[in-house]
C-alpha cells in the first residue's frame, strides 16, 4: 500500500481569484480549496485591486471575471501578463461559451470557463493552463 503525501504548499497550484461578486468568490473558494492541489492565495472585487496584490502573491493561475465594472476582465489581461508574466490566466462569465471561447483566446488568455459549468470545468480548466494535464 502507498502511503498517502500530501502536496507541500510551493507544489500546489497558487490561484488568484477577481470577480466583483462576492457570492461568486465565495463559491469558487470553496469549490477549489475541495481540491488538494489547489491552494487559493487570494481573491479580489476588482482587476485594479488584483494587480496590485498579484506580485506579492505570485498566482499560478489567475481566474478572471471576463465583465467587472472599472476594469473588464479582456482589458486587464496584458496588466496581468506584465505584473506576474508566468501566471496563466483562465477567464470566466455567465455568457455562452461557444460565443465567448474565440474572443478571449484572441485577448490572449490561457483558457475559458462558463460560470454555468463551474464546477465540472473549472479543475480541468486550471490543469490545462499549467500543463499538468
Amino acid at each position: 500500500m502507498t502511503a498517502f503525501i500530501p502536496l507541500s504548499e510551493d507544489r500546489k497550484i497558487r490561484v488568484l481569484l477577481v470577480d466583483d461578486s462576492a457570492i461568486f468568490l465565495k463559491s469558487a473558494a470553496n469549490l477549489l480549496r475541495q481540491h488538494e492541489e489547489i491552494c487559493v492565495v487570494g481573491a479580489a472585487g476588482g482587476a485594479e485591486e488584483a494587480l496590485r496584490l498579484a506580485p506579492t502573491l505570485r498566482p499560478d493561475v489567475i481566474l478572471l471575471d471576463i465583465a467587472m465594472p472599472g476594469m473588464p476582465g479582456l482589458t486587464a489581461i496584458p496588466y496581468f501578463r506584465e505584473a506576474v508574466p508566468a501566471a496563466k490566466i483562465v477567464i470566466v462569465s455567465v455568457g455562452d461559451e461557444s460565443i465567448y471561447r474565440p474572443a478571449v483566446l484572441k485577448a490572449n488568455a490561457d483558457d475559458f470557463v462558463s460560470k454555468s459549468k463551474l464546477s465540472a470545468d473549472l479543475l480541468s480548466a486550471i490543469r490545462r493552463a499549467i500543463g499538468r494535464q
